[in-house]
């Protein structure tokens, strides 16, 4: 299995590389902050926000999710050293629908509106994001970007952050879900992964 990870990383990083000059440099608002947050209590109900766009329905798990996955599974299935710090192997994810509504519906967001961050543009938070989808969290992780067209690109990326990289490697997380966004903005491609642990 070691050695299966071993060549998905170097597939991944060799297409990251490959692809490098034609794809735009993405801008990410804080690379060194993921959101990753214990709660102590259920997210609060939002008075007085007025209704939120509803997310599109996503599917369960299409081609580029599974693969996404796949990877991801991969690569907590070998371990991996993030920024210097070593993560040993820890537990594959089960994709939840709930979490994938909440990525999807972030995705989308940002890419009609053409900006990347954990907060909505309408002042949504990780948080408030999962209540809606109705995902009550332990806990609860949040990596996007954007810029990159494919899989493979995004992932080398994100394993590439140190503290994305951590929050992909979080043994605290038994959940993802997965929110991919095309149009003609900016970015192009908008990537969202949104980890959780059911209460």
């Amino acid at each position: 299995m070691k050695r299966l990870g071993a060549l998905v990383i170097l597939l991944i990083h060799s297409v990251a590389a490959a692809t490098t000059e034609a794809i735009p440099e993405p801008s990410i608002p804080d690379p060194a902050a993921p959101t990753v947050i214990t709660l102590p209590a259920p997210a609060p109900d939002l008075p007085g926000t007025g209704a939120a766009p509803a997310p599109a329905l996503v599917p369960t798990l299409d081609a580029e999710r599974a693969q996404l996955l796949e990877l991801v599974n991969v690569l907590r299935a070998g371990g991996a050293v993030c920024g210097g710090t070593p993560f040993g192997p820890v537990a594959p994810l089960t994709y939840d629908e709930r979490l994938g509504v909440a990525a999807q519906g972030h995705a989308l967001d940002m890419a009609a509106r053409s900006y990347i961050g954990h907060v909505s543009a309408d002042g949504r938070t990780l948080q408030d994001r999962l209540a809606q989808a109705g995902f009550s969290a332990a806990w609860r992780g949040e990596n996007v970007v954007a810029g990159f067209g494919d899989v493979a690109s995004a992932l080398a990326w994100w394993l590439d952050s140190p503290a994305h990289c951590a929050n992909l490697m979080n043994p605290n997380y038994t959940r993802v879900g997965f929110g991919i966004a095309r149009s003609d903005s900016r970015y192009r491609t908008y990537w969202v992964q949104n980890f959780g642990t059911p209460k």
